[in-house]
């Protein structure tokens, strides 16, 4: 528990809740784009249950691993998303530094990976906004983004054996 400026005291961090908000208030559309994608229970739960409802839900990861165990994670974690129709992209032949959450209404953009350790550990910071100009201007960066990219495509099942290697990682996952 952090003591703040204000006085209060947060149990959760702030970037995770602003993400979970704006997750839980999407209607029309999440879309996503970061290099590391270790999300809790929450986050997981929250993105199928919005892609199941409808909301157009999707998500850019790198395509070039710069650390090969959490890119097994996160494509992991990913692909298991396909199943409840969140479509997952991988960005041709590049890394994806990015690290963007737009919805309808909002944008948020900054430093904060969807991981535990940017969440909890690391003092990472993002700009939220409701802008309409910055929020026009991110999805534009998202549409031209979209065409380098690959939309990963089946039910989100891969090889035994890397099931098997990112379930075995998937107990570091606080660690990454």
């Amino acid at each position: 528990v952090v003591p703040y400026a204000d006085g209060l005291d947060y149990k959760e961090p702030i970037g995770k809740g602003v993400y979970e908000s704006m997750i839980a208030s999407a209607r029309e559309r999440i879309w996503i784009m970061t290099p590391y994608f270790v999300p809790d229970d929450t986050i997981t739960d929250l993105l199928a249950e919005k892609a199941r409802a409808g909301v157009d839900v999707r998500l850019i990861l790198p395509a070039i691993a710069d650390k090969p165990y959490v890119y097994a994670v996160s494509r992991d974690n990913a692909e298991r998303l396909i199943p409840y129709g969140v479509k997952v992209y991988t960005m041709d032949n590049s890394f994806v530094r990015s690290k963007l959450l737009l919805t309808e209404n909002n944008v948020v953009v900054g430093s904060i990976n969807m991981d535990l350790r940017s969440f909890y550990q690391q003092f990472e910071c993002a700009v939220f906004t409701n802008d309409p100009k910055a929020v026009a201007q991110v999805e534009d960066d998202f549409a031209v983004t979209f065409g380098d990219c690959t939309l990963l495509e089946g039910s989100g099942k891969h090889k035994f054996a890397k099931r098997i290697l990112a379930g075995v990682l998937r107990i570091f996952a606080p660690l990454m």
